[in-house]
């Protein structure tokens, strides 16, 4: 994630660049939330979102990996007793897909790979449908299961299982229901871990959620907060960093 840091002085930097193209959720002039794709050798700036705050001006980050070889295309993750297809409606610049339960629960899940004692942040863009509460698990070190209550302005999350390093929400746009959820955990053991996202309609009864919800974006990365979005597509993929000098 991203660490603010304000510099001072009389030199201006003569390079900012980066060597691969990234994604950032930014305001418009309406102060309507979007994807804004920053080619390569641009610098990202203006109001950004990282590292779950919002930051204005000059957005530089580390290079990063999402692991999650599939960031958007859920037909290809697995389905828990449910649904999933491809709603066609653009939201945030993006086609969303609708995952719903039939009866029962609504969850997809998919594999990604560990290096032991790493610290991973796996994070979502999440938007409400019919169930108040959404639920994801990350197994980085057993079952870490946190569940969100999308009708609070701070999504109240609560620890239903395991002890996450750390976890949060922000609605992207008061109101939108649409919401970066993430929960964070250090790794034991190198291998195969899943990353769920699911609905829930009763905050600590996870399993009970038979409604449905939508999903934009899941990443995977080394790290104690979410970055800026990285597309996959069958496999990983890594955005440069940032070089501003």
């Amino acid at each position: 994630g991203l660490t603010a840091t304000r510099a001072k002085g009389s030199a201006a930097p003569t390079v900012a660049t980066r060597a691969s193209a990234k994604h950032v959720i930014k305001d418009d002039s309406s102060g309507n939330r979007q994807y804004v794709q920053v080619a390569p050798g641009w610098p990202s700036q203006n109001q950004m979102y990282s590292g779950g705050k919002l930051w204005r001006g000059y957005l530089g980050e580390a290079a990063a990996t999402n692991l999650m070889g599939e960031s958007e295309n859920f037909s290809l993750w697995t389905n828990y007793s449910s649904s999933d297809a491809v709603d066609g409606v653009s939201i945030l610049g993006r086609t969303r897909t609708k995952v719903s339960g039939d009866p029962g629960l609504s969850s997809i899940y998919k594999a990604w790979t560990a290096v032991d004692g790493v610290k991973y942040c796996a994070w979502c863009i999440y938007e409400r449908d019919t169930d108040r509460y959404a639920a994801i698990f990350h197994d980085a070190n057993g079952n870490q299961r946190v569940v969100f209550d999308l009708d609070a302005p701070d999504g109240n999350p609560k620890v239903t299982s395991g002890t996450p390093d750390s976890y949060g929400a922000i609605e992207l746009g008061t109101g939108s229901g649409i919401w970066l959820l993430w929960v964070t955990k250090t790794a034991i053991g190198a291998g195969g871990k899943n990353f769920s996202i699911a609905s829930s309609d009763q905050a600590l009864e996870f399993s009970i959620g038979a409604g449905s919800f939508y999903i934009h974006h899941a990443q995977v990365e080394a790290g104690s907060l979410p970055s800026t979005p990285i597309y996959t597509s069958g496999e990983s993929a890594t955005r440069a960093a940032d070089d501003l000098r």
